[in-house]
């Protein structure tokens, strides 16, 4: 993990990470309180519902090193990559379905919609980080004129 914070701007990626990590424990708290999804094993269970070894540290991990491959790239591709980067998390995702306890599907919940929702939070932190990096660049334009 260190590593993924040895890149410049390193304030843009810890902000992705901790961005990441919220959006990540939101919409699975939700989805699991709507039992669309369960995790029968998992850390701290009476504490939390979710998986927060992945939502809050491994994909948020993947979200950081995601962002630094688009750092510099056009929408089209930076809307491309996403899709590269959840489908190995989306066949991993199967694999433990089928395989472990470590998730079950419930109700109508099946991979295309975790497919779905991956690539959805990985453009959804790009376009956060877009916004605070616009509403940034105002803030310092609206400072400067009012120096000079």
């Amino acid at each position: 993990m260190p590593f993924l914070f040895r890149k410049q701007p390193i304030k843009d990626w810890i902000f992705i990470f901790c961005i990441k990590a919220f959006y990540s424990g939101f919409i699975d708290s939700f989805v699991v309180a709507q039992k669309h999804i369960s995790y029968p094993v998992r850390f701290f269970p009476k504490v939390f519902k979710i998986n927060i070894l992945f939502d809050l540290l491994l994909f948020p991990i993947v979200c950081v090193l995601y962002n630094q491959i688009t750092y510099r790239t056009n929408l089209i591709k930076t809307a491309l990559i996403a899709f590269i980067f959840s489908i190995p998390i989306t066949l991993v995702e199967i694999w433990a379905e089928r395989n472990t306890r470590l998730i079950r599907y419930e109700k109508s919940w099946n991979w295309i919609f975790s497919f779905i929702t991956l690539t959805c939070t990985f453009w959804l932190v790009r376009a956060t980080l877009y916004l605070v990096r616009l509403a940034d660049k105002t803030t310092i334009e609206q400072y400067e004129a009012k120096e000079n």
